[in-house]
């Protein structure tokens, strides 16, 4: 069942569209959710609210997770800002160090934080406040693509108590690798299990290194093997920057986040 919501954020001046995932019959259950809150969130459940004509067909997952394993989870779409500042600015909690677009130097790294906490402190006490979900850190994931892969990086570290497991799909830390490297080295969730994908075709349309994506991807995932930090990281050696294909690898993302041990195909 999905359930739309508008919700205003007081930090960040805006309403956001929340589209929420969880069975129908939850009124009825004593059953207590995991919560996974998604970013870029039109582009989760349907293809006809997708920014590019595809999403990432969340639900199918999210209800084979449930039939087939027993593990009934609420999924929690966020939609973004729209157009390439606004998400910019939404997701991006740094000054970009090298500039993609023209656009980009009226970046304003305000928004980003103001959208950090809305997220922890509107957003998720909202979902906690009127659906059975669990409060704990360890029930609570945040995953994303590309930017939102970046935000949440940096929103599961910097909330520590909040977050107990990231979604980090095709991050993009070289924008700003400075500031990136020196917020991952004094801000590190050590309880946070960090599912890392990356596809080798992925090119950043030649504003970047075009190795970028991998030599980012496995740079986070060294850096948290090495401080004892849960990782996995998954290369699609013929995956590219889009949501065809980050679908294909949502079962491996959902599996080790849930199961840890245990790799679902699908």
């Amino acid at each position: 069942m999905l359930t739309k919501f508008d919700l205003y954020l007081p930090k960040t001046k805006r309403k956001v569209r929340i589209t929420v995932s969880i069975p129908r019959n939850y009124q009825n259950s004593d059953i207590m959710y995991d919560s996974l809150y998604m970013l870029d969130g039109q582009n989760i459940f349907k293809n006809n609210e997708a920014a590019f004509g595809r999403s990432l067909h969340m639900g199918k997952y999210l209800s084979i997770m449930a039939t087939n394993f027993n593990k009934r989870i609420c999924g929690v779409a966020i939609s973004n800002a729209g157009s390439d500042l606004g998400r910019l600015n939404e997701y991006m909690p740094w000054k970009v160090e090298n500039l993609a677009s023209k656009e980009w130097e009226s970046q304003d790294t305000r928004v980003c934080k103001a959208f950090a906490y809305d997220l922890v402190h509107t957003i998720i006490p909202f979902i906690q406040g009127r659906f059975p979900v669990k409060k704990e850190k360890e029930a609570t994931c945040l995953m994303g693509s590309s930017l939102g892969a970046l935000f949440t990086v940096y929103a599961t570290n910097a909330f520590p108590d909040v977050f107990g497991a990231a979604g980090i799909f095709s991050n993009c830390p070289f924008l700003a690798p400075k500031a990136f490297n020196r917020f991952i080295h004094s801000n590190l969730n050590k309880d946070c299990r960090n599912f890392i994908y990356v596809g080798k075709k992925e090119s950043s349309d030649g504003s970047y290194d075009e190795n970028m994506y991998y030599s980012s991807a496995v740079k986070l995932h060294e850096f948290f093997k090495k401080n004892g930090v849960r990782s996995r990281l998954r290369v699609d050696v013929n995956g590219i920057h889009n949501e065809e294909t980050w679908e294909k690898h949502l079962m491996s993302f959902l599996s080790f986040v849930y199961f840890d041990d245990v790799d679902i195909a699908q």
